[in-house]
């Protein structure tokens, strides 16, 4: 059984799913690329979150997302699922997309979610596709992006269950100019780290034309560039003390969590779970303790772990 998300109003996250065995479903294709990003852009306004980055790679995506009202599950769940809907059409493919397990992992201070969003928007130089993101031909964000405001149009693709318009809006967290600013001096670094790592390169032209059931060696590079989840982290955060303070939380929340999922299966419906509790909230409306009565169990738990 997969352990509960902590899932809070405000949370930046970055989310990263995969295609089943690094099959090459979302390889780059004008038409699907214009697809996913419609669908980004409806979801996003319909769950209330801001989108930080976006890159769809041939076997992966990346989503660094603020989650405005705690509604980041189900934006998850609805958009992944039209973008299997998605493949399966214009593939007629009849198997699975996307593996099972989307990663969320949280983004506790700015310079983590700075830092994710650079890589994010690296991705194609990191996963040796090509040397700049900027001649990647399929889906990702750019410099340019944040700050405006584009009106996109329904792609003939996706049927009439969407609206005919989407407002797609990009923002970094902070004052605009400045944050622009710390980004692309991030992003530079980051993207020239890659190159001198990387050296080779597959190139923008065998991106385009690889098939889309192609499945990479696992020595490949394309494999190298793949993200693995053999222990999905669930925070990144740059000081000490903020992954200290999340180890604990986490651990707390876990054990507050399963203790009153154990005491609501035996039929206590009246137990309250920790704040940050999503699914059963969604699917059950159990009651959440409030945030003071959980702000001093957390302190509690740290006095007595000092």
């Amino acid at each position: 059984m997969t352990a509960p998300r902590i899932v809070r109003p405000g949370d930046y996250l970055l989310i990263t799913a995969r295609t089943v065995v690094g099959t090459f479903l979302l390889k780059p294709a004008p038409e699907i690329s214009r697809a996913i990003e419609f669908l980004v852009a409806h979801y996003a306004n319909q769950f209330n979150m801001e989108l930080a980055a976006v890159c769809v790679m041939s076997n992966h995506f990346h989503w660094v997302v603020k989650d405005l009202e705690g509604n980041s599950s189900a934006f998850m769940q609805m958009l992944h699922r039209q973008i299997a809907l998605l493949i399966k059409r214009e593939y007629n493919w009849s198997g699975s997309v996307l593996e099972k397990g989307t990663n969320s992992v949280r983004l506790l201070d700015e310079e983590a979610v700075f830092n994710k969003i650079a890589y994010v928007i690296a991705n194609p130089v990191e996963a040796g596709a090509v040397r700049d993101p900027r001649s990647w031909p399929g889906l990702v964000t750019s410099l340019d992006d944040f700050g405006e405001e584009r009106e996109l149009t329904r792609p003939e693709v996706l049927n009439g269950l969407f609206p005919d318009k989407a407002t797609l809006r990009m923002t970094l967290p902070g004052e605009a100019s400045t944050a622009k600013e710390k980004l692309r001096r991030i992003l530079t670094r980051r993207t020239a780290s890659a190159v001198a790592r990387r050296k080779k390169f597959v190139g923008r032209a065998k991106c385009l034309t690889t098939h889309h059931t192609f499945r990479p060696p696992k020595d490949s590079p394309w494999a190298r560039g793949m993200p693995v989840f053999r222990r999905p982290p669930r925070f990144a955060a740059t000081g000490k003390q903020a992954r200290q303070r999340a180890l604990l939380e986490r651990k707390v929340f876990l054990k507050v969590y399963y203790a009153a999922l154990k005491a609501w299966k035996a039929g206590r419906r009246g137990v309250s779970f920790p704040p940050g509790t999503a699914k059963m909230l969604w699917l059950h409306k159990v009651r959440v303790q409030s945030s003071d009565a959980w702000s001093k169990q957390l302190a509690r738990e740290h006095a007595t772990t000092r």
